[in-house]
């Protein structure tokens, strides 16, 4: 997430020479500072604003309205019981799932970091699965032993990763 921090001015009122930054993260999170961009506010606004835009509310939106496809799919499947709208709605939850973790930034969370990790880490194989089943459908080519790996491997690497949190 751009972050905007604007040093205070000095008592002889000219800019800051040196410029200190300290991360302070938790011993098990990952936190990292790719860029700094020091300069005017009027020559550096504009790309923080075009940042934000373009790395965090475009996809935030996009996953967002995804999603509210896929619950307009869930009420049509409610009428019509296919099985595809089904599967949509599936995938979309997954893929909203999955990118999560770029949209919640500095606010408090529901459940702790590790489960909030292990749901994002796992929604890509959930992602996988489903969309093999999407495929599936699409083709109408149902191959039974595939279809037993995707679903092992998935459920697998689901309790796998979920020993750690117990």
């Amino acid at each position: 997430m751009p972050l905007w921090v604007a040093p205070g001015q000095t008592e002889s009122g000219d800019s800051p020479r040196e410029v200190l930054l300290r991360i302070e993260r938790p011993r098990d999170g990952v936190m990292a500072l790719s860029t700094v961009w020091l300069g005017e506010e009027s020559g550096l606004g504009w790309r923080l604003h075009l940042r934000h835009l373009l790395q965090v509310d475009l996809p935030y939106m996009s996953s967002v309205t995804f999603l509210a496809a896929g619950f307009l799919a869930l009420l049509w499947f409610s009428q019509q019981r296919k099985p595809l709208l089904l599967l949509f709605f599936a995938v979309s939850l997954a893929s909203f799932l999955r990118t999560l973790h770029y949209h919640v930034g500095a606010h408090h969370l529901l459940v702790s970091d590790q489960w909030f990790s292990w749901v994002t880490v796992n929604s890509v194989f959930w992602l996988i699965a489903i969309a093999h089943f999407f495929l599936n459908h699409l083709h109408a080519a149902p191959s039974p032993v595939l279809n037993r790996v995707v679903v092992g491997i998935t459920v697998l690497t689901s309790v796998l990763t979920l020993w750690p949190l117990l």
